[in-house]
């Protein structure tokens, strides 16, 4: 049995003494045979404009087909892989991010790649695909327009067909994005419901979900209103019984036209009407007008008017005559 045990064991050293052998110089053959395959190539995108990045922009390959010896190719797979550039204005910009360039365009940068003793055959696709890399948000949209009505007319409402946009782009430039900006419409002299269609601006690398937005712009006239108001006597420096004088109503009829909104918020203390009492008995006509004091909005000729509109004298209090014009001509007060 030992001597048996001796014989195997000596064969089987001689069988992998031989196996090794055989192997080295297969593989010393197989290194400086020349084989055909494909290979990876690395990809640099250069001169990028600011702020656009591309999808896995630091690991972007393209496959060849090389022939070399089978040592050069162990080389390509597991160590240095051929890298070439590519410069950003060489390539095709066919919209929503999508970037290509036809692999013709690359065939002398990749041969120049290659080791002197590598021959190009051809690439594994027909184009390099590139995309860029983009963000979606959703941000609410900000009107910016400048409307002036028209005369005895307000701008009641301002709408939109969408109150939210999708903003489809690179993340750099949404990142800090709170809302969208429409730009600037203006309109002048409006004097009726208007609509019309906003387009979106068209940027690159940038688009608007939806890239239409539709506006309305709702007026409405002024309405007309009447209130009573009770007649106040200002600058009163004495007592006088001013009816034994004049036909002074207990209270006046304002009229006024005015935007809706604010019709609806005038008070009890709005819109008050005086007569000064020195203009009223020291003054030199027949006839004094009622002034309006207080008034929540601003009006124009025309828009209020308060009915009647003046007093008119019955008799001058001629004991009073001398002392009441120079009270009216500043002399006594």
């Amino acid at each position: 049995m030992s001597f048996l045990n001796k014989i195997n064991g000596h064969d089987t050293l001689v069988f992998m003494c031989f196996l090794i052998i055989s192997s080295a110089l297969w593989l010393l053959n197989a290194i400086n045979e020349r084989f055909e395959t494909d290979i990876v190539v690395d990809v640099v995108v250069t001169n990028l404009p600011e702020g656009v990045e591309l999808e896995n922009q630091d690991d972007l390959t393209i496959e060849v087909f090389v022939r070399d010896k089978g040592s050069e190719l162990f080389d390509y797979i597991f160590g240095n892989a051929p890298k070439v550039s590519v410069d950003y204005k060489d390539l095709t910009d066919n919209g929503n991010g999508s970037l290509t360039m036809h692999f013709t365009a690359l065939e002398n940068r990749v041969s120049n790649a290659l080791k002197p003793s590598s021959t190009f055959l051809h690439f594994k696709d027909d184009y390099l695909s590139l995309q860029v890399k983009r963000e979606r948000v959703t941000l609410p949209v900000k009107l910016n327009y400048d409307v002036e009505t028209g005369k005895h007319y307000e701008l009641v409402d301002v709408q939109t067909s969408v109150k939210d946009i999708t903003v489809v782009a690179p993340s750099s430039r949404v990142k800090e994005w709170e809302f969208v900006e429409l730009p600037e419409f203006v309109i002048k002299g409006l004097d009726k419901d208007t609509s019309f269609t906003f387009p979106l601006p068209r940027e690159k690398y940038l688009s608007y979900e939806p890239s239409v937005i539709d506006v309305h712009l709702t007026v409405a006239p002024y309405v007309s209103r009447n209130v009573k108001r009770r007649v106040n006597i200002v600058n009163r420096l004495f007592d006088l019984n001013l009816g034994d004088y004049y036909d002074i109503p207990d209270s006046v009829t304002v009229s006024y036209l005015a935007p809706a909104s604010v019709a609806d918020r005038i008070t009890e203390e709005d819109l008050r009407v005086e007569l000064d009492f020195v203009e009223l008995t020291g003054g030199k006509g027949d006839t004094v007008h009622f002034r309006l004091a207080s008034c929540p909005f601003s009006i124009e000729k025309d828009e209020v008017t308060i009915t009647p509109g003046a007093v008119c004298r019955k008799e001058y209090p001629q004991q009073w005559g001398g002392l009441l014009k120079q009270i009216a001509n500043g002399k006594l007060y």
